[in-house]
């Protein structure tokens, strides 16, 4: 999925705002407090709507405006060839009183102005994912005072491939499925072929191992890569300014010969005028 167009009525502190994307990679940059979680929210709500537990009330509560007490927006994708726009408007009854508030969503085919008419949120049925795995998936931290984004983005990937960290969802569905696994394989005291399946899965289980290996190399190369480029770059900058400095220092040594010569000119001139 795509995001093209973020249509931001209102939500938290961002009124009437409007992001146009594209394809590829984008990245928001911006000081404290300037929006930055504030837009990430507003996707996850566009796709998922607020929480139906007491983080999501508390949530809701810090998200809808004060000033009208909704929270609406829009938002457009193209997926798989197709282009949609999804539009959501929460109201919050006057005091924000718990469970009492109004919302709607609905999803446009863009191709011929039609809603779809589906029973799944639009996370499930744009990205087909629910809200679980989609809050789980990835988390890149806001950089710490004093340390490069580029270090801490591998930092945080690696911590997301190598460590476990923010993988609870995933672990729950690999002991699902392992209980299930052994389920089959003790089942009447015999697996039959699925032992032999399992055995295979344990061999692509050590190839995953050594590919994760690689990949942390490669990592750790781009990121040497990286510093290296910044430092000739650097060399680059520098050398530039010594060039600067001397054509500067040539045409300061030109300028004072020729006020020299200038000079000594006037003084040539004024003896020759005494002497007649």
């Amino acid at each position: 999925m795509t995001i093209e167009c973020l249509n931001i009525i209102a939500f938290g502190k961002l009124r009437n705002y409007q992001v146009n994307l594209g394809g590829g990679v984008h990245i928001i940059e911006g000081g404290n407090e300037s929006g930055k979680s504030t837009l990430a929210a507003f996707i996850r709500f566009i796709l998922y709507g607020f929480p139906a537990d007491a983080a999501g009330e508390e949530e809701r509560k810090r998200r809808t405006s004060r000033l009208t007490r909704t929270a609406e927006g829009s938002m457009t994708v193209s997926v798989a060839g197709g282009r949609y726009r999804v539009d959501r408007y929460s109201e919050a009854y006057r005091g924000f009183i718990e469970g009492r508030y109004h919302e709607r969503v609905s999803i446009t085919d863009l191709s011929d102005d039609r809603v779809v008419d589906t029973p799944l949120s639009p996370g499930e049925y744009l990205l087909g994912v629910g809200r679980e795995l989609y809050e789980t998936a990835a988390f890149l931290a806001q950089p710490e005072a004093g340390v490069r984004d580029g270090a801490l983005i591998r930092n945080n990937l690696e911590d997301l491939i190598f460590s476990g960290k923010r993988h609870e969802g995933t672990q729950r569905a690999v002991d699902i499925l392992s209980g299930e696994r052994d389920s089959l394989l003790n089942f009447d005291g015999t697996g039959g072929r699925i032992r032999e399946v399992a055995a295979q899965a344990e061999g692509l289980r050590g190839q995953l191992t050594a590919a994760m290996s690689e990949q942390r190399d490669v990592l750790s190369l781009n990121h040497d890569f990286e510093e290296e480029t910044r430092i000739a770059a650097e060399a680059k900058r520098q050398w530039e300014r010594c060039r600067n400095l001397a054509a500067l220092h040539r045409n300061y040594r030109t300028l004072t010969v020729f006020e020299e010569l200038h000079r000594q000119e006037e003084v040539a001139a004024g003896i020759a005028k005494e002497k007649e």
